[in-house]
């Protein structure tokens, strides 16, 4: 609602964007820092100030936002919890002076100057505290305070109380305070070109010609389309690196849910014949080998037909080497294949996904750094969305490919696989993924804003998630829409909080395996066995007869 012009709002949402990125990576790594080893009082104590952290949150903004004439409910319901934390001496007299009264866009910054003073003290007392393994982590921490103490400085600098630039500062002086501090402040289009962050090229997305039935010659006139060809041949060493998806895979007989080995392989022998030398496809473990043997990436890989002299094999988990992120915390390394290719590929599957709404390019690029199961739960020190853009913020892909070339698992779990899938003949490529994921869910018919992680990434690249209608193909109705029923949308709502807090650290949802290839490692207790066979069965997880 400020009264300012377009290019500095839009900096202005990034800045304050990226500051609240900031401290969710906060609150993950000292949650997971605090838990570590912790009894079941203290854990209670530990998420017992982080729901306490939020609640503050919904009332700072309710009471310093909201107008009490139309929203007199809230706005009672923030006074009361104000009015009852200073009370128990849980806010001081002068804040709670502060939470009052509806607050100025200068005021609030203002206000925000103060209170990152505070957490930035906390960290920086907590440095002479810490183990030696952990220091590194909160010297960010404490930096990124004070980046957002500066930040916010700025802000209340250059607004007056009415919303408006003050006449005594330009627009661009703003701007460029704000880049100062740091560039991840700032649109990706604002920043300067030799920031290390995913770019947005302006190529547009490429869809399959419905009418092709061979592989390669629906497949690779698109990689001619995407500029492949002229890429592949300008790499310096002729090394191409392709991320696949097939170790959600558990049967042969449903292959919905994994990439075919029949278009990977297309797409490295495209690669060679336009001068590749070492053509590799990395793929990275899951959760599934906790539970089943023999489900190793290659193990994997043979199992589904991932073979051919075209190409090696690569477990990104094994690959790992010591990465220099500029953004986030406690990853440390990165598949060593992936970042040193001259050129790098993302093959997705499309499958339904029910936080992401389609599993695809970003959900996709999960485990090329730290294991992607230890990035789901609660004790974890970043989540995976997260992770994924660290590693998208230092090695990006430089194509993307949606592959639904044969049966696609549809519906909210299509992630886990489909015993009934839908049946496409469709590619997507682009070269900016970004903008290949808000086109494919655009086709399914849905708002790219409702995917969890374009949204992440349009916090932390400054993009627009914007597609342009006009170019929509709506994808063939056989493929479920994740909110087509009551059902579904009561699962896309539940799935993630229930797998984070209730399915045991995954070990009740997972599919029906093929157990000869992939025996149990240890057999469950009936509560579990009873629970993944009525998930099995309600949600067509286990095998039909695709071959």
């Amino acid at each position: 609602q400020l009264d300012v012009a377009d290019d500095l709002r839009a900096v202005i949402r990034q800045t304050l964007a990226w500051i609240w990125k900031d401290e969710e990576m906060h609150v993950d790594y000292a949650r997971a820092r605090l838990a570590k080893g912790a009894r079941p009082v203290s854990t209670t104590v530990i998420f017992g100030r982080q729901l306490i952290g939020a609640i503050s949150g919904w009332v700072s903004s309710t009471s310093n936002h909201a107008d009490r004439r139309k929203d007199p409910v809230r706005a009672l319901a923030a006074r009361i919890i104000v009015t009852a934390g200073r009370l128990t001496g849980r806010v001081p007299p002068l804040l709670a002076k502060e939470l009052s009264h509806q607050q100025t866009f200068r005021g609030y910054c203002a206000l925000n100057v103060a209170l990152e003073e505070s957490a930035a003290l906390g960290y920086e007392l907590l440095m002479k505290h810490v183990a030696p393994a952990a220091l590194d982590a909160v010297q960010r921490i404490a930096a990124d305070e004070r980046r957002h103490q500066q930040a916010f400085r700025v802000l209340a600098a250059a607004i007056d109380e009415t919303g408006r630039l003050r006449s005594t500062v330009g627009a661009q002086d703003v701007i460029s305070q704000l880049a100062d501090i740091s560039p991840f402040h700032v649109p990706s289009h604002v920043r300067d070109s030799g920031t290390r962050t995913m770019k947005r090229p302006t190529n547009p997305v490429m869809r399959s010609n419905p009418t092709k039935s061979d592989l390669d010659e629906t497949l690779w006139p698109m990689l001619d389309g995407i500029g492949l060809d002229q890429t592949v041949r300008s790499a310096p060493h002729g090394s191409v690196a392709i991320k696949a998806a097939f170790m959600l895979g558990y049967h042969r007989n449903d292959r919905s849910n994994i990439g075919s080995p029949l278009v990977v392989d297309s797409i490295a022998r495209y690669s060679r014949q336009h001068g590749a030398t070492n053509v590799v496809v990395v793929e990275a473990p899951t959760i599934y080998d906790r539970y089943y043997a023999n489900r190793s990436v290659l193990n994997v890989a043979e199992y589904f037909g991932f073979v051919s002299a075209n190409y090696r094999i690569v477990d990104a988990s094994t690959d790992q080497a010591t990465a220099a992120f500029d953004r986030g915390l406690s990853q440390q390394t990165l598949s060593s294949t992936w970042v040193d290719a001259d050129v790098r590929i993302v093959v997705s599957k499309l499958r339904g996904d029910p936080t992401e709404i389609a599993h695809l390019s970003f959900s996709t690029m999960q485990g090329m750094g730290d294991r992607s199961d230890t990035l789901l739960h609660i004790d974890r020190e970043i989540d995976m969305r997260t992770a994924v853009m660290m590693t998208l913020d230092l090695a990006p892909p430089d194509f993307g490919i949606v592959d639904a070339w044969g049966p696609c698992a549809d519906g909210p779990l299509g992630v886990m696989g489909r015993r009934t899938p839908a049946t496409l003949a469709r590619f997507w490529a682009g070269t900016d993924i970004v903008s290949l994921d808000a086109a494919v869910i655009a086709d399914l018919g849905d708002d790219p804003a409702n995917s969890i992680m374009l949204r992440r990434a349009r916090d932390w690249f400054g993009v627009d998630l914007k597609t342009d209608l006009g170019s929509v193909e709506p994808i063939d109705p056989s493929f479920q829409r994740r909110r087509a029923t009551l059902l579904g949308r009561f699962i896309c709502a539940t799935a993630y909080p229930v797998y984070l807090f209730g399915s045991n650290r995954g070990a009740l949802f997972v599919p029906e395996f093929d157990e000869t290839a992939f025996p149990q490692r240890k057999r469950p207790p009936f509560p579990t066995r009873f629970i993944r066979r009525s998930a099995q069965l309600a949600f067509g997880l286990r095998p039909g007869q695709q071959g």
